[in-house]
């Protein structure tokens, strides 16, 4: 996710809605996101790591990475470095294009949702994922670009999008 804050802005999201049962029961980890390769640290450490702790599945059709800002950054490279290593994905205010060599039929073939969110032309990275979203389209990418949230790079953007999220994770793979 994106700082400390995150966590109680999850909760409160993911726990509602899970009473709601709007949501299939999750085990939710928030890794720091300031190391040098996450793409290598959420493969090889975390998720496994995760596996090993919680009685959580190894297949990546029941694991989902999102992030928001920077981690939807990170989200995506762990996408193009490590297709299928999880079926969802969530990209948040995100940025960034498929790097040449890209192995976009992978991509296709593990992925059952990937899902992007932006704020407004508030959202400094709103440019950035329209650039995101043409170049995923031009690559044969399959995705979806949610209706855009109004407002800036900040929490009630991103609160709106998890919260969008959340109910669409681990139900059609």
């Amino acid at each position: 996710m994106h700082s400390e804050p995150a966590w109680s802005t999850f909760t409160v999201a993911g726990d509602t809605l899970h009473r709601r049962g709007a949501i299939v029961p999750m085990v939710v980890v928030m890794a720091d996101g300031n190391g040098v390769d996450f793409p290598t640290e959420i493969t090889t450490r975390i998720a496994p790591t995760a596996g090993e702790r919680y009685h959580v599945s190894a297949d990546p059709a029941q694991r989902a990475l999102a992030g928001l800002s920077m981690g939807s950054g990170q989200t995506l490279s762990t996408l193009w470095a490590h297709p299928g290593a999880f079926a969802y994905i969530g990209a948040m205010s995100a940025f960034g294009v498929p790097p040449e060599g890209t192995d976009i039929d992978a991509v296709n073939a593990g992925t059952a949702l990937i899902r992007v969110y932006s704020g407004d032309r508030q959202d400094f990275t709103y440019v950035p994922t329209l650039h995101l979203i043409a170049a995923m389209e031009d690559r044969g990418v399959v995705h979806e670009f949610a209706p855009v949230i109004p407002g800036p790079h900040g929490w009630d953007v991103w609160q709106r999008s998890l919260i969008d999220l959340l109910p669409r994770l681990f139900t059609s793979a």
